[in-house]
C-alpha cells in the first residue's frame, strides 16, 4: 500500500458549524403537588392528604370485628375536626360495647384543590383513649363512584397496623363554572416538541457562510415563527381557566438539521452517504485519506478530501440536537412554573373569549420567559460561536464519533479488499 499523503493541520480552520438561536425567564419557585401519600413506614405519625382536585371527601369507618370496638373517629378537613357518629362509636371506655358487621359514614365535604384531609383515630386501651398512629395507601382503581381514594391503616397499641376504612375523593366542577367548558386533555401540562422544518425556512439558510459544511440550527418560539391554536377550557383539577394546544397538546421548536453539499462542492469536495459511495476503481490509499480526515471536527485538512460521508456530518449534528434537547428538558420545569403561577378561577373573567384573549397573550411572555432561560443555558455549553470554548466543545462532539469514523474504515476494508488502519488517539484534542 503506498504511503498516504501528508496532511497539515489548520488550527483555527472551522468547517462544521451549529448555530442556535435560542434564549429565559425568572425562575417562578411556585410547587403544585397533586397529592402527598405515605407508603407503609413501620412506625409513622399521623401524615394526611391534600386534595388533589375540587371536590368533596368522606370517611368510612369499618366495624366488622371485636378490634374495632370501643372507637372515636374523626374526619379533619384544614383543621377542622368532625367526628364520625354510630352505633359503638364515641363511647366510654369504661362500657364493654362491641359492633360487628356494620360500618359508618361521615358527612361528605366539599373542599377546595390544596385542602389539608386526616383522620384522628383514638381506641380504648386500659380503659383509657389512645391516639393510633396511621398512614394511607392508594387504592387503585377507585370503587366506584369515587375518583380517588384511600385505604386508612391504623396502628394498634400492641403494634400490628389494621385497615380501618377508607378516604374517598369525588371530583366536583367548581361553583360558577359551566361544565361545558371542562378541558378534556388529562395532561394539563403541555410538551415542548423539537421539530423539524427545512432549510430556508422563514428565509433562513443556515448554510449561507461558504466555510459551513453542515449544521443544526433551533428557532426558540417566538411570534413570528408560531402560532398557536389554543382551545381555553376550565381544568377542575387546577382550579383555574386552562388551555389546550395543537400538536398533541405541544409547543413547538423548529429546527433545521442541514448538510450544505453545495459549500462542500465549492471545494471540489463531493458528498457520498457512506462508504459505498466510493466510486469503482477508486484507489484504495484514496479512499483511507478521506475517511481519516472524517477523525478530526472539520476536516482540517490539505489538500481537501475528495469525498465527505453524509453519516458523519448528521450524526455530529444529531448530537449538538440531542444536547440542545437536553437543555430544553432540563428546563421545562421553569415553563410548568410559569405557567402554573397563573391562577385564575372561572370567576376571572366574565366570558370564555376573555379567557381566550388573556391566555394568549400569557402564552407570548411565558415563552419569552422560557426562551431567555434556555438562551442562557446554550451560551454556558456551547460557549461564544468562534471562541476557543466553542471550538473545544465541537471537538468534544465530533470525538463522541470516532467509533463511526473506525467502522467505517472497517467497512471499507471489507467492501473494497482495502487494509486501512484505524486510528488511536483522542479525536477531541
Amino acid at each position: 500500500m503506498k504511503k498516504p499523503k501528508p496532511f497539515h493541520f489548520l488550527k483555527t480552520f472551522t468547517f462544521i458549524v451549529s448555530v442556535l438561536i435560542i434564549s429565559s425567564l425568572s425562575n417562578a419557585q411556585i410547587e403544585i403537588k397533586e397529592e402527598i401519600i405515605l407508603s407503609h413506614p413501620a412506625e409513622s405519625s399521623s401524615a394526611g392528604l391534600i386534595m388533589p382536585f375540587y371536590g368533596k371527601v368522606k370517611e368510612f369507618f369499618e366495624c366488622t370485628d371485636f378490634s374495632i370496638s370501643q372507637t372515636q373517629v374523626d374526619l379533619i378537613i384544614g383543621g377542622t375536626n368532625d367526628p364520625i357518629v354510630g352505633f359503638c362509636i364515641g363511647i366510654d371506655c369504661t362500657l364493654p360495647w362491641f359492633c360487628y358487621g356494620q360500618g359508618f359514614w361521615s358527612e361528605e365535604h366539599a373542599a377546595p384543590m390544596g385542602t389539608t384531609v386526616d383522620t384522628e383515630i383514638r381506641k380504648c386501651y386500659d380503659g383509657n383513649f389512645v391516639i393510633l398512629d396511621h398512614y394511607f395507601d392508594l387504592i387503585t382503581p377507585p370503587p366506584s363512584p369515587y375518583d380517588k381514594a384511600y385505604y386508612i391503616y391504623a396502628k394498634e397499641p400492641d403494634g400490628e397496623y389494621i385497615n380501618m376504612g377508607s378516604m374517598n375523593f369525588t371530583q366536583q366542577t367548581p361553583p360558577g363554572c359551566d361544565p361545558q367548558f371542562d378541558c378534556t386533555e388529562e395532561n394539563y401540562l403541555p410538551d415542548v416538541t423539537l421539530n423539524q422544518v427545512p432549510n430556508g425556512y422563514l428565509g433562513s439558510d443556515a448554510c449561507i457562510e461558504p466555510f459551513v459544511y453542515s449544521a443544526f440550527k433551533a428557532f426558540i418560539v417566538n411570534d413570528e415563527a408560531y402560532n398557536y391554536n389554543i382551545e381555553v377550557c376550565y381544568n377542575k383539577q387546577l382550579q383555574r381557566w386552562w388551555f389546550n394546544l395543537d400538536n398533541n397538546h405541544s409547543f413547538l421548536i423548529n429546527y433545521i438539521l442541514e448538510v450544505c453539499e453545495s459549500n462542500l462542492n465549492a471545494r471540489g469536495i463531493t458528498l457520498i452517504y457512506d462508504y459505498t459511495g466510493f466510486p469503482a476503481g477508486y484507489d484504495c490509499d484514496d479512499m483511507w485519506e478521506d475517511l481519516y480526515s472524517h477523525y478530526y471536527y472539520g476536516f482540517p485538512v490539505i489538500p481537501n478530501p475528495n469525498y465527505v460521508l453524509e453519516v458523519i456530518l448528521n450524526a455530529h449534528e444529531e448530537h449538538h440536537k440531542s444536547d440542545f434537547q437536553s437543555i430544553v428538558d432540563n428546563r421545562k420545569n421553569t415553563l410548568n412554573d410559569l405557567l402554573l403561577s397563573e391562577i385564575n378561577d372561572c370567576e376571572s373573567f366574565d366570558t370564555q373569549g376573555e379567557a381566550q384573549q388573556y391566555w394568549e397573550d400569557r402564552i407570548k411572555y411565558i415563552l419569552g420567559e422560557f426562551r431567555d432561560k434556555i438562551k442562557k443555558d446554550n451560551k454556558d455549553l456551547y460557549g461564544k460561536f468562534g471562541s476557543e470554548k466553542r471550538t473545544e466543545y465541537e471537538r468534544t462532539t465530533h470525538a463522541k464519533l470516532k467509533w463511526l469514523v473506525d467502522s467505517q474504515i472497517l467497512f471499507t476494508n471489507s467492501e473494497y479488499g482495502c487494509s486501512g488502519d484505524l486510528i488511536y488517539f483522542d479525536m477531541g484534542l
